[in-house]
């Protein structure tokens, strides 16, 4: 049996390992496959499970939707300097995140038949470290199987 589900997010991890720097030089430096770790470097990603959708397509396969939420961390000091270059670099990564994971199946991963990244939103988040900008975006990545 073959876990294709995990078999992406392990390929997601990958590829947002392999952004290249933003245009102020700044790389991502961690990127984790649960909410658990704790980043010792910023800007860092989590890659976290998001819903799963299952159509029966024929007897013999079905196509399913995996859907994950990528969390972009940016440390950031309260100052309005530090602010606006979080805000700056998180534009971005943003875009270096959806030119990479646009690229029709990026490893040649089993069935991928359409990959879909969706902008979700900034937030302020007191965290361990201080304050991070948060960034939400959602990766679909439609697939078929066979039953």
């Amino acid at each position: 049996m073959q876990f294709i589900t995990k078999d992406i997010k392990n390929s997601l991890i990958r590829a947002l390992k392999t952004l290249k720097p933003t245009e102020n030089g700044t790389e991502i430096q961690e990127v984790a496959g649960s909410s658990f770790q704790i980043f010792e470097a910023y800007p860092s990603i989590r890659v976290l499970p998001d819903d799963v959708d299952n159509e029966t397509e024929t007897n013999r396969s079905d196509e399913r939707m995996a859907k994950f939420t990528l969390l972009t961390h940016i440390e950031m000091t309260e100052t309005p300097e530090s602010e606006e270059e979080a805000y700056n670099t998180m534009y971005d990564l943003q875009d270096l995140i959806m030119d990479k994971l646009q690229e029709y199946d990026w490893e040649n991963l089993v069935n991928v038949l359409q990959t879909q990244v969706t902008y979700g939103g900034y937030e302020l988040l007191e965290m361990n470290n201080g304050i991070n900008l948060v960034f939400r975006m959602t990766v679909t990545v439609k697939y078929s199987r066979k039953v």
